[in-house]
Protein backbone atom coordinates (compact mmCIF):
# COMPACT_ATOMS: atom_id res chain seq x y z
CA UNK A 1 0.00 0.00 0.00
CA UNK A 2 1.07 3.60 -0.24
CA UNK A 3 1.49 5.78 2.80
CA UNK A 4 1.92 9.53 2.97
CA UNK A 5 4.88 10.58 5.12
CA UNK A 6 2.42 12.77 7.27
CA UNK A 7 0.32 14.53 9.80
CA UNK A 8 0.66 13.90 11.18
CA UNK A 9 1.53 14.70 10.35
CA UNK A 10 0.36 14.54 9.90
CA UNK A 11 1.08 13.69 5.48
CA UNK A 12 4.31 13.78 7.48
CA UNK A 13 2.87 15.98 10.17
CA UNK A 14 3.44 14.81 13.70
CA UNK A 15 4.30 15.42 17.34
CA UNK A 16 6.04 18.69 18.16
CA UNK A 17 9.79 19.24 18.49
CA UNK A 18 12.02 22.03 17.27
CA UNK A 19 13.92 20.28 14.51
CA UNK A 20 14.25 17.49 11.97
CA UNK A 21 14.88 13.76 11.89
CA UNK A 22 14.28 10.35 10.30
CA UNK A 23 15.21 6.69 10.66
CA UNK A 24 18.85 5.64 10.54
CA UNK A 25 21.09 2.57 10.75
CA UNK A 26 20.76 0.74 14.07
CA UNK A 27 24.52 0.06 14.07
CA UNK A 28 25.50 3.73 13.89
CA UNK A 29 25.70 6.29 16.69
CA UNK A 30 22.97 8.93 16.47
CA UNK A 31 25.63 11.61 17.07
CA UNK A 32 26.95 10.95 13.56
CA UNK A 33 23.57 12.00 12.15
CA UNK A 34 23.40 15.01 14.48
CA UNK A 35 26.80 16.16 13.23
CA UNK A 36 25.69 15.74 9.60
CA UNK A 37 22.61 17.86 10.27
CA UNK A 38 24.80 20.70 11.54
CA UNK A 39 26.43 21.04 8.09
CA UNK A 40 26.05 24.74 7.13
CA UNK A 41 25.28 23.66 3.57
CA UNK A 42 21.98 22.23 4.89
CA UNK A 43 20.95 25.42 6.68
CA UNK A 44 18.41 26.04 3.90
CA UNK A 45 16.29 23.18 5.33
CA UNK A 46 13.76 24.55 7.81
CA UNK A 47 10.54 23.65 9.56
CA UNK A 48 7.08 25.00 10.34
CA UNK A 49 5.12 24.43 13.55
CA UNK A 50 1.31 24.52 13.60
CA UNK A 51 -1.81 23.22 15.37
CA UNK A 52 -0.85 24.93 18.61
CA UNK A 53 2.71 23.67 18.37
CA UNK A 54 1.71 19.99 18.39
CA UNK A 55 2.71 19.33 14.78
CA UNK A 56 5.40 20.42 12.40
CA UNK A 57 6.71 19.69 8.93
CA UNK A 58 9.53 20.75 6.63
CA UNK A 59 10.46 23.15 3.86
CA UNK A 60 13.49 24.30 1.83
CA UNK A 61 14.51 27.95 1.37
CA UNK A 62 14.90 28.45 -2.40
CA UNK A 63 15.00 32.27 -2.37
CA UNK A 64 15.39 34.71 0.54
CA UNK A 65 11.59 35.13 0.59
CA UNK A 66 10.34 31.76 -0.71
CA UNK A 67 10.05 28.26 0.79
CA UNK A 68 9.54 25.14 -1.35
CA UNK A 69 7.49 22.45 0.41
CA UNK A 70 4.76 19.89 -0.26
CA UNK A 71 1.30 21.10 -1.17
CA UNK A 72 -0.18 18.83 1.49
CA UNK A 73 2.07 20.50 4.07
CA UNK A 74 1.00 23.98 2.94
CA UNK A 75 -2.65 22.93 3.07
CA UNK A 76 -2.55 21.07 6.38
CA UNK A 77 -0.41 23.64 8.15
CA UNK A 78 -2.32 26.67 6.87
CA UNK A 79 1.24 27.58 6.03
CA UNK A 80 0.57 31.23 5.20
CA UNK A 81 -0.28 31.89 8.86
CA UNK A 82 2.51 30.11 10.72
CA UNK A 83 6.18 30.87 11.26
CA UNK A 84 8.83 29.12 9.19
CA UNK A 85 12.11 28.56 11.05
CA UNK A 86 15.61 28.44 9.56
CA UNK A 87 18.27 28.28 12.26
CA UNK A 88 17.56 31.19 14.59
CA UNK A 89 15.57 33.02 11.90
CA UNK A 90 11.75 32.89 11.83
CA UNK A 91 9.36 34.40 9.29
CA UNK A 92 5.61 34.21 8.80
CA UNK A 93 4.17 33.08 5.51
CA UNK A 94 1.91 35.49 3.66
CA UNK A 95 0.90 33.53 0.54
CA UNK A 96 0.86 29.98 -0.80
CA UNK A 97 1.31 29.26 -4.52
CA UNK A 98 0.36 25.74 -5.61
CA UNK A 99 1.89 23.89 -8.51
CA UNK A 100 -0.49 23.76 -11.45
CA UNK A 101 -2.04 20.32 -11.62
CA UNK A 102 -2.13 19.63 -7.90
CA UNK A 103 -5.60 18.83 -6.62
CA UNK A 104 -6.77 16.83 -3.63
CA UNK A 105 -8.69 14.32 -5.71
CA UNK A 106 -8.89 10.65 -4.76
CA UNK A 107 -5.81 9.87 -6.87
CA UNK A 108 -3.81 13.05 -6.45
CA UNK A 109 -4.35 13.08 -2.70
CA UNK A 110 -1.77 10.31 -2.48
CA UNK A 111 0.49 12.36 -4.75
CA UNK A 112 1.29 9.62 -7.27
CA UNK A 113 1.71 12.18 -10.06
CA UNK A 114 4.59 14.10 -8.49
CA UNK A 115 2.71 17.41 -8.38
CA UNK A 116 2.65 17.68 -4.58
CA UNK A 117 4.51 21.00 -4.48
CA UNK A 118 3.79 24.49 -3.19
CA UNK A 119 5.81 27.64 -2.59
CA UNK A 120 5.24 29.75 0.52
CA UNK A 121 6.06 33.45 0.27
CA UNK A 122 7.50 34.88 3.51
CA UNK A 123 6.66 38.24 5.04
CA UNK A 124 10.35 39.27 5.06
CA UNK A 125 13.45 37.87 3.35
CA UNK A 126 15.97 35.73 5.22
CA UNK A 127 19.32 37.15 4.16
CA UNK A 128 21.40 35.32 6.76
CA UNK A 129 21.00 31.90 5.09
CA UNK A 130 22.04 30.87 1.59
CA UNK A 131 19.03 29.52 -0.38
CA UNK A 132 19.27 26.07 -1.91
CA UNK A 133 20.68 25.67 -5.42
CA UNK A 134 18.52 23.28 -7.44
CA UNK A 135 19.63 20.25 -9.44
CA UNK A 136 18.72 20.76 -13.13
CA UNK A 137 19.73 17.48 -14.79
CA UNK A 138 17.47 14.43 -15.04
CA UNK A 139 20.19 11.87 -14.29
CA UNK A 140 19.41 11.39 -10.59
CA UNK A 141 19.28 7.56 -10.61
CA UNK A 142 22.34 6.07 -8.92
CA UNK A 143 23.32 9.35 -7.28
CA UNK A 144 23.99 9.51 -3.53
CA UNK A 145 21.80 12.11 -1.81
CA UNK A 146 22.03 13.89 1.51
CA UNK A 147 18.62 13.83 3.22
CA UNK A 148 17.31 16.26 5.84
CA UNK A 149 13.77 16.84 7.03
CA UNK A 150 11.59 17.14 10.09
CA UNK A 151 10.45 13.68 11.14
CA UNK A 152 10.22 11.34 14.09
CA UNK A 153 13.43 9.50 14.96
CA UNK A 154 13.94 5.75 14.85
CA UNK A 155 16.29 3.07 13.59
CA UNK A 156 15.96 0.51 10.83
CA UNK A 157 15.84 -2.48 13.15
CA UNK A 158 13.18 -1.28 15.61
CA UNK A 159 11.26 1.35 13.63
CA UNK A 160 10.11 4.56 15.34
CA UNK A 161 11.41 5.04 18.87
CA UNK A 162 9.11 5.44 21.87
CA UNK A 163 8.24 7.89 23.18
CA UNK A 164 7.87 9.66 19.85
CA UNK A 165 10.36 12.53 19.53
CA UNK A 166 11.79 14.68 16.75
CA UNK A 167 15.36 15.85 16.40
CA UNK A 168 17.39 17.46 13.63
CA UNK A 169 19.30 14.67 11.87
CA UNK A 170 20.68 14.16 8.39
CA UNK A 171 21.97 11.13 6.51
CA UNK A 172 22.43 9.64 3.06
CA UNK A 173 20.71 7.30 0.62
CA UNK A 174 20.87 6.48 -3.09
CA UNK A 175 18.22 7.29 -5.71
CA UNK A 176 17.32 3.80 -6.95
CA UNK A 177 14.76 4.55 -9.66
CA UNK A 178 12.27 6.97 -11.21
CA UNK A 179 8.65 6.41 -10.19
CA UNK A 180 7.28 5.22 -13.54
CA UNK A 181 10.19 2.77 -13.92
CA UNK A 182 9.54 1.09 -10.57
CA UNK A 183 7.31 -1.85 -9.67
CA UNK A 184 4.79 0.71 -8.42
CA UNK A 185 3.37 1.89 -11.73
CA UNK A 186 1.02 4.45 -10.16
CA UNK A 187 3.95 6.81 -9.62
CA UNK A 188 4.96 9.14 -12.45
CA UNK A 189 8.31 10.14 -13.93
CA UNK A 190 8.12 13.25 -11.73
CA UNK A 191 8.95 11.18 -8.64
CA UNK A 192 12.22 9.76 -7.26
CA UNK A 193 12.33 6.51 -5.25
CA UNK A 194 14.85 4.96 -2.86
CA UNK A 195 14.78 2.05 -0.40
CA UNK A 196 15.99 1.87 3.20
CA UNK A 197 18.83 -0.64 3.02
CA UNK A 198 20.00 -2.57 6.06
CA UNK A 199 23.51 -3.91 6.74
CA UNK A 200 22.31 -7.53 6.56
CA UNK A 201 21.35 -7.18 2.88
CA UNK A 202 19.02 -9.83 1.43
CA UNK A 203 15.39 -9.44 0.39
CA UNK A 204 14.92 -6.30 2.51
CA UNK A 205 17.10 -4.30 0.11
CA UNK A 206 14.65 -4.27 -2.78
CA UNK A 207 15.98 -1.73 -5.27
CA UNK A 208 19.40 -0.76 -6.58
CA UNK A 209 22.54 -1.66 -4.67
CA UNK A 210 21.78 -4.01 -1.77
CA UNK A 211 24.43 -2.40 0.44
CA UNK A 212 23.49 0.61 2.62
CA UNK A 213 25.44 3.85 2.65
CA UNK A 214 27.60 4.55 5.68
CA UNK A 215 24.93 6.92 7.09
CA UNK A 216 21.86 5.28 5.51
CA UNK A 217 18.76 7.36 6.24
CA UNK A 218 15.05 7.31 5.39
CA UNK A 219 12.24 9.83 5.89
CA UNK A 220 9.51 9.49 8.53
CA UNK A 221 6.37 11.30 9.72
CA UNK A 222 7.14 15.02 9.76
CA UNK A 223 9.66 14.90 6.91
CA UNK A 224 7.21 16.00 4.20
CA UNK A 225 8.69 19.07 2.53
CA UNK A 226 12.25 18.11 3.48
CA UNK A 227 15.01 17.82 0.90
CA UNK A 228 17.25 15.37 -0.95
CA UNK A 229 20.53 16.96 -2.06
CA UNK A 230 23.04 15.72 -4.65
CA UNK A 231 26.67 16.73 -4.02
CA UNK A 232 28.41 18.17 -7.07
CA UNK A 233 31.61 20.21 -7.27
CA UNK A 234 31.54 20.84 -3.52
CA UNK A 235 27.95 22.07 -3.49
CA UNK A 236 24.74 20.38 -2.34
CA UNK A 237 22.02 20.74 -4.99
CA UNK A 238 18.33 20.24 -4.20
CA UNK A 239 17.09 17.24 -6.22
CA UNK A 240 13.94 16.11 -4.39
CA UNK A 241 11.27 17.02 -1.85
CA UNK A 242 10.12 14.27 0.52
CA UNK A 243 6.39 13.55 0.31
CA UNK A 244 5.56 9.89 0.92
CA UNK A 245 6.47 6.27 1.22
CA UNK A 246 5.50 2.75 0.22
CA UNK A 247 5.08 -0.23 2.52
CA UNK A 248 6.95 -2.85 0.51
CA UNK A 249 5.46 -5.74 2.46
CA UNK A 250 8.99 -6.86 3.33
CA UNK A 251 9.87 -4.34 6.01
CA UNK A 252 12.19 -5.60 8.71
CA UNK A 253 9.79 -4.94 11.57
CA UNK A 254 6.23 -6.00 10.79
CA UNK A 255 3.59 -3.59 12.01
CA UNK A 256 6.17 -0.86 12.58
CA UNK A 257 6.66 1.80 9.94
CA UNK A 258 10.04 3.07 8.81
CA UNK A 259 12.27 0.02 9.28
CA UNK A 260 14.66 -1.61 6.78
CA UNK A 261 12.96 -2.52 3.50
CA UNK A 262 10.62 0.47 3.32
CA UNK A 263 10.59 2.67 0.21
CA UNK A 264 10.66 6.47 0.20
CA UNK A 265 9.27 8.73 -2.53
CA UNK A 266 10.17 12.34 -3.35
CA UNK A 267 8.95 14.92 -5.83
CA UNK A 268 11.54 15.26 -8.61
CA UNK A 269 12.70 18.89 -8.54
CA UNK A 270 14.24 18.74 -12.04
CA UNK A 271 10.72 18.17 -13.44
CA UNK A 272 9.46 21.45 -12.02
CA UNK A 273 12.35 23.90 -12.35
CA UNK A 274 10.60 26.00 -15.01
CA UNK A 275 7.63 26.57 -12.69
CA UNK A 276 9.88 27.31 -9.71
CA UNK A 277 11.91 29.79 -11.80
CA UNK A 278 8.71 31.58 -12.87
CA UNK A 279 7.52 31.96 -9.28
CA UNK A 280 10.90 33.22 -8.07
CA UNK A 281 10.97 35.81 -10.87
CA UNK A 282 7.62 37.35 -9.92
CA UNK A 283 5.75 35.63 -7.07
CA UNK A 284 3.20 38.41 -6.60
CA UNK A 285 1.83 38.28 -10.11
CA UNK A 286 2.20 34.55 -10.62
CA UNK A 287 -1.26 33.13 -11.26
CA UNK A 288 -2.34 30.23 -9.08
CA UNK A 289 -4.61 28.67 -11.69
CA UNK A 290 -6.03 26.12 -9.26
CA UNK A 291 -7.50 28.73 -6.96
CA UNK A 292 -11.28 29.13 -7.17
CA UNK A 293 -12.56 31.43 -4.46
CA UNK A 294 -16.01 31.21 -2.94
CA UNK A 295 -17.52 33.51 -0.33
CA UNK A 296 -19.79 31.82 2.19
CA UNK A 297 -22.43 33.75 4.15
CA UNK A 298 -24.10 32.39 7.25
CA UNK A 299 -26.85 33.47 9.59
CA UNK A 300 -26.71 31.75 12.96
CA UNK A 301 -29.77 30.78 15.02
CA UNK A 302 -30.13 29.10 18.42
CA UNK A 303 -32.15 26.02 19.38
CA UNK A 304 -35.29 28.20 19.53
CA UNK A 305 -34.51 29.47 16.03
CA UNK A 306 -33.75 32.96 17.33
CA UNK A 307 -30.94 34.96 15.73
CA UNK A 308 -27.54 34.73 17.46
CA UNK A 309 -25.63 38.00 17.23
CA UNK A 310 -22.22 36.98 18.60
CA UNK A 311 -20.59 33.76 17.51
CA UNK A 312 -17.30 32.18 16.47
CA UNK A 313 -16.62 30.17 13.33
CA UNK A 314 -13.80 27.62 13.24
CA UNK A 315 -12.38 26.39 9.94
CA UNK A 316 -11.45 22.72 10.27
CA UNK A 317 -9.87 20.05 8.13
CA UNK A 318 -12.27 17.19 7.47
CA UNK A 319 -9.73 14.49 8.30
CA UNK A 320 -8.92 15.16 11.92
CA UNK A 321 -10.79 18.25 13.09
CA UNK A 322 -7.62 20.32 13.23
CA UNK A 323 -8.36 24.03 13.67
CA UNK A 324 -7.04 26.05 10.74
CA UNK A 325 -8.45 29.49 11.32
CA UNK A 326 -10.81 31.17 13.76
CA UNK A 327 -13.17 33.94 12.74
CA UNK A 328 -15.15 36.30 14.97
CA UNK A 329 -18.42 37.69 13.67
CA UNK A 330 -21.71 39.30 14.62
CA UNK A 331 -25.13 38.55 13.13
CA UNK A 332 -23.91 37.56 9.66
CA UNK A 333 -20.64 36.05 8.59
CA UNK A 334 -18.64 35.80 5.36
CA UNK A 335 -16.01 33.10 4.95
CA UNK A 336 -13.67 33.23 2.00
CA UNK A 337 -11.93 32.57 -0.15
CA UNK A 338 -12.52 28.83 -0.17
CA UNK A 339 -10.35 26.94 -2.64
CA UNK A 340 -10.37 23.43 -3.99
CA UNK A 341 -7.02 22.93 -2.24
CA UNK A 342 -8.43 23.41 1.22
CA UNK A 343 -11.90 22.00 1.54
CA UNK A 344 -13.00 22.65 5.07
CA UNK A 345 -15.46 21.67 7.69
CA UNK A 346 -16.77 24.51 9.83
CA UNK A 347 -18.03 24.69 13.37
CA UNK A 348 -20.08 27.61 14.66
CA UNK A 349 -20.27 28.34 18.38
CA UNK A 350 -21.09 31.18 20.75
CA UNK A 351 -20.14 32.14 24.29
CA UNK A 352 -23.09 30.27 25.78
CA UNK A 353 -21.34 26.90 25.34
CA UNK A 354 -23.37 25.94 22.32
CA UNK A 355 -22.10 24.53 19.08
CA UNK A 356 -23.45 24.37 15.56
CA UNK A 357 -23.56 21.54 13.10
CA UNK A 358 -20.47 20.57 11.17
CA UNK A 359 -20.70 21.26 7.44
CA UNK A 360 -18.26 20.11 4.76
CA UNK A 361 -17.34 22.89 2.38
CA UNK A 362 -17.43 21.32 -1.05
CA UNK A 363 -19.25 22.02 -4.28
CA UNK A 364 -22.29 19.99 -3.27
CA UNK A 365 -22.86 21.87 -0.02
CA UNK A 366 -21.93 25.43 -0.97
CA UNK A 367 -25.53 26.33 -1.76
CA UNK A 368 -26.77 24.74 1.45
CA UNK A 369 -24.25 26.68 3.48
CA UNK A 370 -25.51 30.04 2.22
CA UNK A 371 -28.29 30.10 4.77
CA UNK A 372 -28.63 29.52 8.49
CA UNK A 373 -26.80 27.29 10.93
CA UNK A 374 -28.55 26.19 14.11
CA UNK A 375 -26.59 26.07 17.35
CA UNK A 376 -27.04 23.03 19.59
CA UNK A 377 -26.24 22.60 23.31
CA UNK A 378 -23.11 20.75 24.37
CA UNK A 379 -23.31 17.35 26.04
CA UNK A 380 -21.95 16.72 29.56
CA UNK A 381 -19.80 13.73 30.50
CA UNK A 382 -19.02 12.81 34.10
CA UNK A 383 -16.91 10.09 35.69
CA UNK A 384 -15.00 9.27 38.87
CA UNK A 385 -11.51 7.80 38.54
CA UNK A 386 -9.78 5.44 40.97
CA UNK A 387 -6.43 3.68 40.88
CA UNK A 388 -6.27 -0.12 41.12
CA UNK A 389 -5.99 0.05 44.91
CA UNK A 390 -9.29 1.92 45.11
CA UNK A 391 -7.90 5.36 45.95
CA UNK A 392 -9.32 8.40 44.09
CA UNK A 393 -7.02 9.34 41.21
CA UNK A 394 -5.76 12.90 41.53
CA UNK A 395 -4.32 14.25 38.29
CA UNK A 396 -4.19 17.37 36.17
CA UNK A 397 -3.32 15.40 33.03
CA UNK A 398 -6.42 13.47 32.06
CA UNK A 399 -6.61 13.84 28.30
CA UNK A 400 -9.93 13.80 26.50
CA UNK A 401 -9.56 12.89 22.83
CA UNK A 402 -11.97 12.70 19.94
CA UNK A 403 -11.73 10.29 17.04
CA UNK A 404 -13.64 11.88 14.10
CA UNK A 405 -13.06 8.70 12.11
CA UNK A 406 -11.25 5.40 12.46
CA UNK A 407 -7.93 6.74 11.13
CA UNK A 408 -7.46 9.93 13.10
CA UNK A 409 -7.30 10.89 16.74
CA UNK A 410 -6.79 14.35 18.21
CA UNK A 411 -6.66 15.67 21.73
CA UNK A 412 -9.73 17.75 22.52
CA UNK A 413 -8.79 19.11 25.94
CA UNK A 414 -6.98 18.38 29.20
CA UNK A 415 -9.09 17.73 32.29
CA UNK A 416 -8.15 18.06 35.98
CA UNK A 417 -9.73 15.77 38.56
CA UNK A 418 -10.90 17.08 41.93
CA UNK A 419 -9.70 15.61 45.24
CA UNK A 420 -12.25 12.81 44.91
CA UNK A 421 -11.13 11.86 41.40
CA UNK A 422 -14.17 13.36 39.71
CA UNK A 423 -14.14 14.81 36.20
CA UNK A 424 -16.83 16.72 34.37
CA UNK A 425 -16.49 18.02 30.83
CA UNK A 426 -18.72 19.49 28.14
CA UNK A 427 -18.24 18.15 24.62
CA UNK A 428 -19.67 18.87 21.17
CA UNK A 429 -22.38 16.57 19.89
CA UNK A 430 -20.13 15.42 17.04
CA UNK A 431 -17.55 13.88 19.40
CA UNK A 432 -18.27 10.21 18.93
CA UNK A 433 -15.17 8.37 20.15
CA UNK A 434 -13.70 9.44 23.49
CA UNK A 435 -10.50 8.28 25.22
CA UNK A 436 -8.81 9.32 28.46
CA UNK A 437 -5.14 8.96 29.33
CA UNK A 438 -3.43 9.66 32.64
CA UNK A 439 0.09 10.89 32.02
CA UNK A 440 1.87 8.36 29.80
CA UNK A 441 -0.18 5.46 31.13
CA UNK A 442 -3.40 3.99 29.84
CA UNK A 443 -6.32 5.02 32.00
CA UNK A 444 -9.36 3.72 30.18
CA UNK A 445 -11.09 3.81 26.85
CA UNK A 446 -14.75 4.19 26.08
CA UNK A 447 -16.64 4.46 22.82
CA UNK A 448 -19.64 6.70 23.26
CA UNK A 449 -22.15 8.33 20.94
CA UNK A 450 -22.78 11.84 22.25
CA UNK A 451 -26.06 13.63 21.67
CA UNK A 452 -26.61 17.40 22.11
CA UNK A 453 -27.78 18.60 25.50
CA UNK A 454 -27.59 15.16 27.14
CA UNK A 455 -25.70 14.18 30.30
CA UNK A 456 -23.65 10.98 30.49
CA UNK A 457 -22.41 9.56 33.79
CA UNK A 458 -19.76 6.89 33.27
CA UNK A 459 -19.70 6.07 36.98
CA UNK A 460 -16.65 4.74 38.85
CA UNK A 461 -13.70 3.74 36.68
CA UNK A 462 -10.53 1.94 37.77
CA UNK A 463 -7.39 3.28 36.12
CA UNK A 464 -4.28 1.18 35.47
CA UNK A 465 -1.27 3.42 36.12
CA UNK A 466 1.41 0.88 35.26
CA UNK A 467 3.30 0.58 31.95
CA UNK A 468 1.46 1.43 28.74
CA UNK A 469 -0.69 -1.47 27.55
CA UNK A 470 -3.30 -1.66 24.78
CA UNK A 471 -6.53 -0.28 26.28
CA UNK A 472 -9.51 -2.56 26.56
CA UNK A 473 -12.87 -1.41 25.30
CA UNK A 474 -15.06 -0.37 28.22
CA UNK A 475 -18.76 -1.06 28.55
CA UNK A 476 -20.34 2.35 28.99
CA UNK A 477 -23.51 2.73 31.04
CA UNK A 478 -25.19 6.11 30.71
CA UNK A 479 -27.78 7.70 32.97
CA UNK A 480 -29.39 9.90 30.36
CA UNK A 481 -32.16 9.29 27.93
CA UNK A 482 -31.28 9.71 24.28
Amino acid sequence: MTRPLTLIFTALLTIASPAAAGTFRHDRDIDQYRKAAANPRLACAGWVKFNGGEKQASGILIDPSLVLTCAHVANSAEAEEHAWHFGDQARKGVRVIHLKGYQESARDRWHFNGNDLAIVQLDRPINEIEPAIRYRVNDEVGKTVWCVGNGLIGDGQEGLRRPLIQERLAGTNVIDTIGDQSAYSLFSDRTLMYDFDGPAGGDLNMMGDEHPTDLEYSATDGDSGGGLFIEQDGELLLAGIFFGGVDSGRSDRKGSAYSYGEIGVAVRVSSHNDWIDAVIEDPRSYADENRQAETIRLKVIDEKRQSVENFTVLGLTPEDGETLKQYESTDEFSLGPITEHRKRTIVVRNVANTIGKVVRLDDRLLAELNGSVQLLPLATIKARLFDLSGRPLKSDSIYLSVRPNEKHLRRLKTIKTDDEGRIEVKVPCWSKYLMWYEGNHTAFKSTLSVFPGKAYDLGDIRVATGPMVPPKKATVETHADR
